[in-house]
């Protein structure tokens, strides 16, 4: 918790964090450095102004909600000596303008700024209750970083543990830790780096799980790295197992020069998919700069660059616990698995964490090609539209809202009982292979939709006028609150699901998200929040399609 005293103008600001006290110092450089930058003319965009306005009139709506909310706007009242009423605060908000922004900013002095803590700088685990679910998720961010959550479900036979990096293929650009300038690593080390940390000197640490009768796996994504086991016994063996190969890589020049030899296979393998071909081509054909258009694993000639010190390097610079959530969910005692982490760790010396730096291209707004279309071998064409997003919200509550209001839109057109599924149904132009998805993130974002067609011209054609039109035929209320209801229906079947709990309520984690909390936010949607979002989603520059089909 950071508490900052401003002396010129008598006012505070709260906030409110689960901060080691080793990174006090660190979290006091960064407030000041914001401050600085706002001063200098306003180091933000028109879309960060207006994505604060909502978020702030959203906290002043919700006041009314609750009792506590009431008691702090009082409380503000009193404080400022006004009685304006929330109605007139929210045009106060609304009102404000970047000169304003940046006037104030070169007004405030920052007189002090504390520190609150736990007695002897020590953290505690905390528990955390959701009614709607009947859960209860337990927390503690240990000494060296390291974010432990853990579900305990004691009817559950199975225990699944997840230990995730903040680390995935996107992240090629970067400053290594103890160093000051910027680094570009080759394609894919990400990925390689996560096949290595299985094999150690003198085993292969599967062999490890598999005499203990868990299964264990890994994957790595565009933004995260993570390794994982299931069990139904020896879990506290396992979940040893798990946090002690993480976080003892061994690598040396022969066994990487091994393993170029492995995943070049590997890549190979997934370049005569058709799928995985067209996957990757349409996000090839959304974006110009942005490394999510590069195959996670890399490409043949690019892991043939990568040196055991580079996998060193970024291991070292990611895979502190820091920069680190381990989850548990299953058949556990909260209180014995956070010990036994604990004593795991204090076992173990890191160096002091650091903020990492990373540096991603500018990206233009518009799609990188309209029209991408891959020659290959295959039975039956495929066609996909691609819709690459503009504003990618950083307020985790906005953030969720748009991931919602997007699966929301896409399920009403192109489900199964989708108004555009019938269509192309009927006319004859999709198969099973049909399907839609959806991806947001802190720094990209895109849906994707198609499938196999013998029309695949013509699959395309309609799919993207389909999308240009959803202002002109959006759906009605009604069907806004079915498709709401359905949703809140799968994901509390979904979260009987130890794996999808502990991968979901990761990933959000990594977001800066509340994954539980969402669940809320997904029943507070209005239609009203539809119409809004509707309005300004769609653009025909950030379409894109690719066809892959044979000469």
């Amino acid at each position: 918790m950071l508490l900052q005293e401003s002396k010129a103008t008598k006012a505070y600001y709260l906030s409110l964090a689960e901060l080691p006290p080793d990174q006090y110092e660190k979290a006091r450089e960064i407030i000041l450095e914001q401050m600085e930058q706002m001063r200098k003319g306003g180091d933000f965009s028109d879309d960060q102004i207006a994505e604060t306005k909502e978020m702030t009139i959203n906290q002043l709506r919700e006041t009314l909600d609750n009792p506590q909310g009431m008691i702090e706007l009082t409380y503000q009242r009193v404080l400022a000596q006004s009685n304006k009423t929330i109605t007139e605060l929210i045009e106060q908000v609304q009102s404000v303008t970047r000169d304003q922004i940046v006037k104030v900013a070169n007004q405030v002095q920052l007189d002090k700024i504390y520190l609150l803590k736990s007695e002897g700088g020590q953290s505690q685990m905390k528990n955390k209750y959701y009614d709607q679910i009947d859960e209860t998720i337990y927390t503690e961010v240990l000494e060296n970083g390291l974010k432990v959550c853990i579900l305990p479900k004691t009817e559950m036979a199975k225990t699944f543990a997840i230990f995730t990096t903040n680390y995935g293929s996107i992240d090629q650009s970067f400053v290594p830790i103890d160093q000051k300038d910027l680094i570009t690593v080759p394609d894919g080390i990400a990925h390689f780096l996560e096949h290595k940390l299985f094999e150690k000197e003198d085993r292969d640490v599967f062999q490890d799980f598999s005499k203990l009768g868990a299964s264990a796996n890994a994957f790595t994504s565009f933004t995260k790295t993570a390794y994982l086991f299931s069990a139904t016994s020896r879990v506290k063996e396992n979940l040893g197992i798990l946090v002690d190969f993480v976080q003892d890589p061994y690598f040396s020049e022969q066994s990487v020069e091994k393993e170029k030899g492995i995943i070049a296979q590997e890549i190979k393998m997934y370049d005569d998919q058709p799928d995985w071909r067209a996957f990757f081509g349409t996000i090839k054909s959304m974006y110009k700069e942005h490394p999510v258009q590069i195959d996670i694993a890399g490409t043949v000639d690019s892991i043939e660059k990568i040196t055991k010190e580079d996998l060193y390097t970024c291991y070292h610079t990611f895979y502190h616990p820091n920069n680190m959530i381990l989850f548990i969910a299953g058949n556990v005692e909260p209180e014995e698995i956070m010990q036994q982490i604990k004593d795991n760790q204090t076992q173990k010396s890191f160096k002091e964490p650091e903020p990492i730096t990373r540096k991603f291209p500018d990206e233009q707004e518009e799609v990188a090609e309209q029209e991408l279309r891959i020659t290959m071998p295959v039975q039956v064409p495929k066609a996909l539209v691609g819709l690459k997003e503009k504003e990618i919200p950083t307020d985790p509550k906005i953030f969720m809202e748009k991931e919602w209001l997007m699966d929301i839109i896409m399920d009403y057109l192109f489900s199964k009982s989708g108004i555009v599924y019938e269509k192309l149904y009927e006319e004859g132009l999709i198969d099973q292979s049909f399907s839609y998805e959806s991806h947001l993130e802190r720094n990209f974002g895109f849906s994707i939709i198609g499938g196999n067609s013998h029309k695949p011209e013509r699959l395309a054609q309609v799919v993207k006028e389909e999308l240009l039109n959803i202002k002109n035929q959006k759906m009605d209320d009604i069907t806004f609150e079915r498709i709401k209801r359905k949703k809140h229906g799968q994901l509390l079947r979904a979260l009987n699901s130890l794996e999808f709990v502990a991968n979901q309520y990761t990933h959000y984690q990594m977001l800066g998200i509340d994954f539980f909390d969402s669940i809320e936010w997904l029943e507070a949607l209005t239609y009203q929040d539809l119409d809004k979002f509707i309005q300004k989603w769609i653009d025909e520059k950030r379409i894109s399609i690719c066809f892959v089909g044979a000469k």
